[in-house]
């Protein structure tokens, strides 16, 4: 029991790394929560550092959802916990214990998660993304693309009931704390224009 505890809450400390804070300060000397829409994610990070920075950030956050679930699956541990490890690392993400708790919306990080777990069924709609991405330039869609259909998918291709709720529970926390996001940034805005 006492190693299944400490690896949720490594894995939420792991996401909890504020890796486009850290680089926006060391490379550009910018605080990214005083830009765009004020959040410490990829998506921000493009808007605001530039291209080549979110991608580091990027393949950074990724791999913190990626190693959580894979450390958990290291130490034999049954897939409850390693399914609550995932998903603690996007809380940590979302919600950094080193920035107040303000940070992310978690979709890089669930990629990470996601991608040790249902590498088949993501790696279908990020192709997919892919070519919107290449199109338009714009993260938003492109996260709905890669998202959206990933539930469907896991059942249609006899993923396991937990699996395709997984896929579910996780994209909608992605949603859910972007929502609060952008009414938080609309807020911010509102009062500026007061």
């Amino acid at each position: 029991m006492i190693t299944e505890v400490l690896i949720i809450i490594l894995a939420y400390l792991l996401g909890s790394i504020p890796t486009a804070y850290i680089l926006g300060r060391l490379v550009k000397s910018i605080d990214i929560r005083k830009m765009g829409s004020g959040t410490v994610g990829t998506v921000n990070a493009f808007h605001s550092l530039g291209f080549r920075l979110a991608l580091v950030i990027l393949v950074v956050d990724i791999g913190k959802g990626m190693l959580a679930v894979l450390a958990a699956q290291a130490l034999g541990l049954a897939l409850p916990v390693v399914l609550l490890a995932g998903a603690a690392a996007v809380v940590g993400h979302n919600w950094p214990v080193f920035l107040h708790f303000q940070g992310g919306r978690g979709s890089a990080t669930t990629l990470g998660v996601l991608l040790i777990l249902i590498p088949r069924e993501l790696l279908i709609t990020l192709g997919a993304a892919s070519i919107m991405f290449f199109t338009t330039r714009r993260p938003l869609p492109t996260i709905i693309v890669i998202f959206a259909p990933l539930a469907p998918l896991c059942y249609l291709l006899g993923q396991s009931p937990v699996m395709s709720l997984y896929a579910l529970a996780l994209p909608v926390l992605v949603a859910a704390t972007a929502f609060t996001r952008v009414r938080r940034w609309e807020r911010r805005q509102a009062s500026k224009d007061d």
